[in-house]
């Protein structure tokens, strides 16, 4: 079977697409504004710049909205490091959307269950 190109959107097309936008506050909405609900966020520092306590108070303010993976890559869920943040960062708040393991890039491929 043939396949044709997907249809081409007009101006008009494009600019009454529906989007959903996270509905930060604070300073996240300082930050970021009402970021679009899709796409990839990179994180970047040196050693000890805080990316692992800004990822998780990132994580938490996506899990008042959705449901969170936080994928821990350079540490384990029982290191004491991590174990420390979730309480001084208060994961507790968004206890019922936020769930922390370590997958390595098979294991998120092939699937993921809560």
């Amino acid at each position: 079977m043939k396949k044709g190109l997907k249809k081409a959107l007009t101006v008009g097309n494009i600019q009454s697409q529906k989007i959903t936008r996270i509905p930060f506050d604070g300073c996240f909405y300082q930050a970021f504004k009402q970021p679009q609900n899709k796409g990839v966020w990179f994180v970047w520092g040196t050693s000890a710049s805080g990316k692992s306590s800004f990822t998780m108070q990132l994580a938490k303010e996506f899990a008042r909205f959705e449901s969170v993976l936080y994928n821990v890559l350079e540490e384990d869920t029982d290191d004491s490091d991590f174990m420390d943040r979730t309480q001084y960062l208060g994961m507790v708040d968004v206890k019922d959307h936020f769930w922390a393991q370590r997958y390595d890039y098979d294991e998120l491929v092939s699937g993921y269950s809560y």
